[in-house]
């Protein structure tokens, strides 16, 4: 009983679904003729010809790009030579940490070594910031090969950084 009542409750809607009714204010979501021709354009832009297209200007490399590979370079020296000496400092308060308990001086000085080799890498996101500013600035240049092989290079050195600043993570 209560199924039937639904369904003739919904039978109304239903049928004002299904009318046409050419004095409606709403507009018909039909085709209008013309809409499904395959000869009717459908946009002004594919109508236009095409431009030809002209040859790439090589990029003119930005003056301060070497200096600031040169800075680069200078902030991967200094990391560098500290790792060694940061690292054997973290390892010998790591052996002397080794099975003290956590709250303990020693290991309270092996967390203060680790921190300072951490530390060292400090400058690791601003040379890679750097290499990367570079590297858009020069693509496109006539001598962008010369500028990547640099760059590459010093890419190298950073993945060498992080793979040693990675040891004690």
């Amino acid at each position: 009983m209560m199924r039937t009542r639904s369904f003739l409750l919904m039978l109304p809607l239903l049928a004002a679904c299904a009318g046409k009714d050419a004095a409606s204010p709403w507009p018909s979501l039909a085709p209008r003729p013309g809409e499904n021709s395959m000869m009717v354009q459908r946009s002004p832009a594919a109508a236009a010809p095409a431009a030809p297209v002209q040859p790439a200007v090589p990029v003119a490399v930005p003056a301060d790009a070497g200096t600031r590979l040169e800075t680069a370079e200078s902030l991967l020296a200094g990391m560098e030579a500290a790792v060694p000496a940061a690292a054997a400092s973290a390892e010998r308060a790591r052996a002397a940490a080794a099975g003290q308990p956590e709250d303990s001086n020693a290991a309270v000085a092996a967390e203060a070594a680790r921190s300072r080799y951490e530390a060292v890498f400090q400058p690791l996101p601003d040379v890679t910031k750097r290499l990367d500013d570079v590297g858009d600035a020069v693509a496109g240049a006539a001598d962008e090969a010369a500028w990547a092989a640099r760059i590459a290079a010093l890419q190298a050195r950073v993945d060498a950084l992080q793979a040693a600043r990675s040891r004690y993570r």
